[in-house]
């Protein structure tokens, strides 16, 4: 009769159970390290470097390996619009102090369904010298120019330079421009 007064005290009156977390806290990282998906250990973490984006920068948190904090991670915007959202693009001189980055915007944007491209389509955006040192003028002009012929290489790729190819067909280097760099003139010689 005892046992059975004491078990239902303990059931009905007094009985609390109570759970204990016997798991060792977690520690607190130093400078550079994270928690790793285990919470129970500190590991080195990263933090990205700001990339050279044609358009602009997006920074954002994001779990480990990466920091701790807001601005961890960070990656490109997406062009769109038109030429104004390409960083490189000083909309009130019309002139650009970066022509690869511009040139790369561009080509962004003509692959965008919806935004408008730098030229014409079919036409390629070379820059050149403004009369400001240092700035460069967008100019739009055909493709096909640089896709010619250069210097004569009738034995082997020696005399091409190293962005070029010899054409063993014509024996000539191809392209005759080197691509994002050199501007074809009106002649489609090589400026």
């Amino acid at each position: 009769m005892t046992r059975a007064l004491v078990a239902a005290s303990l059931l009905l009156g007094g009985g609390c159970v109570e759970s204990i977390d016997l798991r060792p806290s977690p520690p607190v990282c130093g400078l550079g390290q994270r928690l790793d998906g285990t919470g129970f250990a500190c590991q080195p973490c990263r933090v990205d470097a700001d990339p050279l984006c044609p358009c602009g920068v997006v920074r954002h948190a994001a779990p480990f390996p990466y920091c701790e904090g807001d601005d961890v991670a960070r990656e490109c915007k997406p062009c769109t619009g038109g030429i104004e959202s390409c960083v490189a693009w000083d909309a009130v001189t019309r002139t650009t102090t970066d022509c690869a980055l511009l040139q790369a915007c561009c080509r962004s944007l003509a692959g965008e369904a919806m935004s408008t491209p730098c030229c014409l389509r079919g036409l390629e955006v070379v820059c050149t010298p403004s009369a400001n040192l240092g700035q460069y003028e967008l100019r739009c002009v055909d493709p096909t120019c640089c896709a010619g012929k250069g210097t004569a290489c009738p034995n082997s790729d020696g005399p091409c330079a190293p962005w070029q190819t010899c054409d063993t067909g014509t024996g000539t280097c191809i392209p005759a421009c080197q691509p994002a760099w050199q501007v074809c003139g009106a002649s489609c010689v090589c400026e």
